[in-house]
């Protein structure tokens, strides 16, 4: 096939909201595939589903945020969240009927029993696993992933080290902010839905010298915030699958002294990456997303306790490279900076000889 037919090809970046791991990523990689002048389009798979299930993630979201052990123990009913077939109309327009896509790339496994039930070629099928760990929504569905892989279908793990041990990133990087450019700042979140005891997490750096920038999610601030500690909220509205065009991400406000908001972003772009890239380190869950930020940006990582065994899998891979160490631990160890300028340069290292996924996806798309 010629370069010009490539070019009216499309990709089809088939991602998930039910958990922001599964969604940020494939943004990510449309945007660099679109800069390589390639076809790249979106979709989320809870855009499918009926009202009435996007309601129940909604609310599961907030009664997790509210208490991390019902989220620790309630990840092993993620899948069920997402049982509801998206149909034949969708199964179909996704099928081998459509020849201008060239190829599917897959970042959460409740899309591969509609791409097994549609009939699609499986050496069309690429699966991008963001964890380390295997999470649910891959887990859930082996079922369904395990013949395209043996047909054909191609996988690449994320934030993992390749055959010739190179990081896989989500692209190259070249904009690392160096160390002694940095601001004293350490960014506390858990992940997209601002999961974990991150009140707690903040306050045992408070008065420390540092300036804590601390994620939310849709939460209200305690009442009783330090001085030294910043909070950023997102809309409690917001949602994956219904972002307006050219806004995929989250929008992000600052809270002020009285409880008011400021825009900081109006989710053009990724406002968490680029403070995490300004940062000294990210106070966070193992999340897969943290992971692949944290390399984007060559940023340490300070895990909190994990959300399920994949998560626990992320921290130890990542703190076996040295990017990594657990939070109490570091606190402990008496909160030395040293520890973080090592991990900054181990990172740095590594970033400069990975791999980049989205490379590895426009090969494969013959892009």
């Amino acid at each position: 096939m010629t370069a010009n037919a490539r070019a009216h090809e499309s990709i089809q970046l088939l991602a998930s909201g039910v958990a922001l791991g599964h969604y940020i990523p494939a943004v990510l990689v449309q945007g660099a595939l679109l800069d390589r002048k390639l076809r790249a389009q979106l979709h989320v798979y809870e855009a499918g589903l009926s009202a009435r299930k996007r309601a129940m993630l909604t609310k599961t979201r907030d009664r997790y945020q509210d208490d991390f052990r019902a989220a620790q123990i309630g990840q092993r009913l993620h899948g069920l969240l997402n049982a509801d077939p998206l149909g034949p109309t969708a199964t179909t327009w996704y099928g081998s009927r459509n020849p201008s896509v060239a190829t599917f790339v897959v970042f959460s496994g409740q899309w591969a029993a509609v791409l097994a039930q549609s009939g699609i070629a499986p050496k069309r099928i690429v699966f991008v696993q963001i964890d380390i760990g295997q999470s649910p929504s891959w887990k859930q569905h082996e079922e369904a992933v395990d013949p395209l892989l043996q047909n054909g279908a191609t996988a690449y793990q994320l934030s993992a080290l390749d055959g010739s041990q190179r990081l896989v990133t989500v692209d190259h990087v070249s904009d690392i902010v160096q160390w002694p450019a940095r601001e004293r700042v350490i960014v506390v979140h858990g992940g997209g839905w601002a999961l974990g005891p991150l009140d707690a997490a903040a306050t045992a750096m408070a008065g420390r010298g540092w300036r804590i920038q601390k994620m939310l999610g849709s939460r209200a601030p305690s009442e009783n915030t330090a001085e030294d500690i910043e909070c950023y909220t997102i809309p409690g509205d917001w949602a994956p699958w219904k972002c307006p065009v050219g806004r995929p991400f989250p929008p992000l406000f600052a809270v002020g002294e009285y409880g008011g908001r400021q825009m900081v972003s109006d989710g053009q772009r990724h406002q968490l990456l680029k403070m995490m890239g300004k940062s000294c380190a990210v106070v966070c869950k193992p999340g897969g997303m943290s992971l692949a930020g944290s390399a984007l940006t060559a940023t340490p990582l300070l895990f909190l306790d994990p959300y399920g065994p994949h998560e626990s899998e992320n921290a130890a891979h990542w703190i076996a490279q040295g990017f990594g160490l657990p939070y109490m631990e570091w606190i402990a160890r008496g909160s030395d900076p040293q520890d973080l300028v090592s991990m900054h340069r181990r990172l740095v290292a590594a970033v400069r000889k990975s791999v980049s996924l989205v490379d590895l996806i426009a090969e494969r798309a013959g892009g």
